[in-house]
């Protein structure tokens, strides 16, 4: 008789859980504070000749 009671809590909370996961896909977009100026990366290969292609 205990045994075969069934908990029907987890039948609830599954649907909620799903929800607040859609819900939580929102496209976000924050505005920089401080611009910051865009600048040449370099590796110092720029002047080596290229032995081995």
């Amino acid at each position: 008789v205990n045994g075969e009671a069934k908990n029907d809590t987890n039948d609830h909370e599954e649907p909620q859980q799903k929800q607040e996961e859609d819900s939580e896909e929102v496209d976000v977009h924050f505005e920089p504070i401080v611009n910051l100026p865009l600048i040449d990366v370099s590796n110092n290969e720029e002047d080596e000749i290229e032995m081995i292609k």
